[in-house]
């Protein structure tokens, strides 16, 4: 870390000094070229040429810089066409950030996975991940259940994180979760890789993929089955559960349960919250019922409720309430699709109810 700051320094230092001598050229080629007009003599003319000298350096190094950038990215897209699986790649090239790592993995596995080319998945993880006993086992397991036709083109990276030392001091590793929706389901997938290491080209590759659909994910995330994140035993899964009840709410898994109460409108929803002083009195009085979602954060509760709203243009729509104590008076309620929210619009303007 030291010597990384202190190398930034310096090139800060000499970007700096560039940056005045090309001033001072600037400055000098313009004297020039202004007397070179008004007096017929040789020192404008050299001084157009010293100016152009000065400008040079900072010139040629953005050129540089700029064609270095392209050549490093243009080989970091086509880096894989040079090698047989990522492992590969990672260790014989250099300056691969964590995103792009985990982009190539993760391309590289969804379509192995895709065109059923079991050799080619499996070339993709570490070397001591695939010497573990029951690897071959996993594998087959989650390549049994993979959905036939998922591409990665419909994913994104949701979020791309350094893991520090898994492995050592000298690795460099990363956990990455893809997002996407495949035939109407939404799908999660997550990756942790090395992609460098000093020490022992064995720990280079994935070494963690997982599989799940909403449901998995949201039990993956709250659940308290054996498929949770503090569960480090896992490292090769899917987890796509049918007898949990899930959504995908402003971009998130919530656990989601059929309400007692009508399904209303968001224009009917600001109705009648706009006609009661708190949720329960609502309730009471059977305009609506139960949220479908009032979920935990670390155990606390948020006093936050996701109700079902009648879908638009065949698109599901919920609406977000939060309350100043459990189904008390509304603070705020916003309508939410599956991966955004109308602030625009609200279904209830922030209030603030400290004074009463």
């Amino acid at each position: 870390m030291a010597f990384a700051s202190m190398f930034i320094v310096v090139i800060v230092i000499i970007f700096i000094v560039l940056a005045l001598a090309f001033a001072a050229g600037l400055v000098m080629l313009i004297i020039g070229l202004v007397n070179s007009k008004r007096v017929k003599k040789v020192w404008p003319i050299i001084l157009d040429i010293i100016g152009v000298l000065n400008m040079l350096p900072l010139i040629i190094s953005i050129v540089g810089i700029v064609v270095f950038y392209n050549w490093s990215q243009y080989n970091k897209e086509h880096m894989l066409e040079k090698y047989d699986s990522v492992p590969q790649a990672w260790m014989n090239e250099m300056f691969i950030s964590e995103q792009q790592a985990a982009d190539q993995a993760f391309n590289a596995l969804i379509e192995a996975a895709n065109e059923g080319d079991r050799d080619e998945f499996v070339e993709n993880f570490s070397e001591v991940t695939r010497d573990r006993d029951d690897f071959d086992e996993k594998i087959d397991d989650l390549l049994e259940v993979f959905p036939e036709g998922l591409t990665f083109e419909g994913f994104t990276r949701s979020s791309c994180k350094s893991l520090g030392s898994v492995y050592g001091n000298s690795t460099r590793t990363g956990d990455a979760v893809y997002k996407g929706k495949f035939d109407g389901e939404w799908y999660y997938i997550r990756i942790k890789f090395c992609y460098t290491g000093d020490d022992s080209d064995d720990v280079i590759g994935v070494f963690y993929m997982s599989l799940m659909n909403l449901a998995g994910e949201a039990d993956y995330q709250f659940g308290d089955s054996e498929y949770n994140k503090d569960n480090d035993t896992l490292y090769l899964f899917a987890h796509m559960p049918d007898d949990i009840n899930a959504r995908m709410i402003h971009n998130y898994p919530k656990f989601w349960q059929e309400s007692d109460g009508p399904v209303l409108t968001a224009d009917e929803m600001r109705d009648v919250l706009s006609r009661y002083d708190t949720l329960q009195d609502a309730i009471d009085a059977g305009e609506l019922g139960h949220a479908n979602c009032n979920p935990l954060y670390n155990g606390v509760d948020l006093h936050e409720y996701y109700y079902e709203l009648q879908p638009v243009n065949g698109e599901p729509r919920y609406a977000f309430i939060r309350s100043n104590s459990t189904y008390g008076a509304v603070l705020v309620a916003y309508e939410y699709t599956e991966t955004g929210g109308d602030y625009d619009n609200p279904i209830v303007e922030h209030r603030n109810l400290s004074n009463k």
